[in-house]
């Protein structure tokens, strides 16, 4: 297989796992505008990174643990209005899978929020106090069906391997290849900055680098209302990668 096509399944991997929503209506321009330079310096520092390319252990298919449910936590680590009773924040969320073929395709088309098999979809508003509902778990059936996909993913191949790789075999490769898939709007009312802060959360997971799926998404917001995230890093290790947006 050429190295074209490595590459560019690096740096859609990249560019799509850390990509932030930036064709919401609900930010502005300037935002926008914020995140995609920093989105791109995102994918150039982890591409640049050693030890990006997944790990070379293989499994067979029969060895592998498929999980019967994913689970996402998104905590509010701080925001001024925290501990003020009339602070409140909601949450709209998509979870589903999506193969790296269509993952590629969608992000030639510009269309990276592409969410194949669609699993679960809601919402939730809570105040911020007391201290529990700072942490919202979202739990997502893994049905059988879902479980079929995960047993047929493609073993774990290093880079060299995927060099000798007929363009047919790769593309079978992708075609069998799944992602964990998540979209939400954060909307946090902060009584003491009297206004809301929107955080768009997007997220596509290898299943080949997050087996168990679990994933912890945390959010902290400053009193200028600027806000940090920190999603789960592929490698494992607990290191996560931060995006920072001012409003």
């Amino acid at each position: 297989m050429g190295t074209f096509r490595i590459q560019l399944r690096q740096k859609i991997s990249a560019l799509i796992y850390f990509r932030a929503d930036l064709r919401s209506n609900l930010l502005k321009p300037q935002i926008q505008m914020t995140k995609i330079l920093l989105f791109a310096f995102l994918a150039v520092l982890l591409l640049a990174a050693p030890g990006f390319s997944q790990p070379s252990e293989k499994a067979s298919n029969s060895e592998r643990h498929i999980p019967a449910g994913a689970t996402i936590e998104i905590v509010l680590i701080n925001t001024p209005g925290i501990n003020d009773e009339t602070s409140r924040w909601e949450i709209d969320y998509q979870f589903g899978m999506v193969t790296d073929a269509l993952l590629i395709e969608a992000h030639k088309r510009g269309d990276d929020d592409r969410i194949d098999d669609l699993i679960k979809q809601g919402s939730i508003t809570q105040p911020l106090k007391p201290t529990e509902n700072r942490k919202v778990t979202l739990q997502f059936p893994l049905n059988s069906d879902i479980q079929t996909l995960l047993m047929n993913q493609p073993s774990v191949s290093s880079e060299a391997s995927m060099r000798q790789m007929t363009l047919e075999q790769s593309r079978e490769r992708e075609r069998r290849a799944q992602n964990f898939r998540f979209r939400s709007i954060v909307e946090i009312y902060d009584a003491r900055l009297q206004r809301k802060v929107i955080v768009p959360l997007v997220g596509a997971w290898p299943y080949a680098v997050f087996p168990d799926a679990r994933f912890e998404i945390s959010i902290q917001i400053d009193a200028n209302g600027a806000y940090v995230v920190k999603y789960p890093r592929p490698n494992g290790g607990g290191k996560t990668e931060i995006i920072k947006t001012h409003e």
